[in-house]
C-alpha cells in the first residue's frame, strides 16, 4: 500500500507539462507537480496504473479572486477552512511565484 498526499511529488506530462500556465517558484520548469488533492472517482487502466480525479481543490486556496480563471475555479480572497495559507506558501496565489498554483490541481492523475 502506499498513499499518496499533499506533499507527493509526481511529474506533471502531457501537452501542459513545461508550459508557462503552470511554472511556479517552487517548480520553474514546470514539470514537478507536489501534491494530489480532492482525489475522487478512478479505476484501472488495461495496463494496470490506476487513475483518480482530481476535484473541489479551490477550497485549499486563496487567490485574488480577480481573473477570469480565479472565477471560474471559484477561488476568492477569503481564508479557507483549512488555512494552508498560513503555513505554505503555495496555497495562496498572492505569494509572488505562485500565481500558477491552482492551474497544477484539479487534473486525472495516472498511479
Amino acid at each position: 500500500n502506499r498513499r499518496y498526499l499533499n506533499n507527493t511529488v509526481y511529474n506533471l506530462t502531457g501537452p501542459v507539462a513545461g508550459s508557462a500556465l503552470v511554472k511556479t517558484l517552487a517548480d520553474p520548469s514546470g514539470r514537478t507537480i507536489k501534491g494530489t488533492l480532492g482525489n475522487c472517482s478512478g479505476g484501472t487502466t488495461p495496463w494496470g496504473t490506476i487513475l483518480s480525479g482530481e476535484e473541489n481543490f479551490n477550497g485549499y486556496f486563496v487567490s485574488p479572486g480577480t481573473s477570469a480563471s480565479d472565477k471560474r475555479y471559484g477561488l476568492t480572497s477569503s481564508s479557507t477552512a483549512r488555512k494552508w495559507e498560513l503555513d505554505d506558501p503555495r496555497f495562496d496565489t498572492r505569494n509572488a511565484g505562485y500565481e500558477n498554483e491552482t492551474n497544477r490541481f484539479g487534473w486525472i492523475v495516472e498511479v
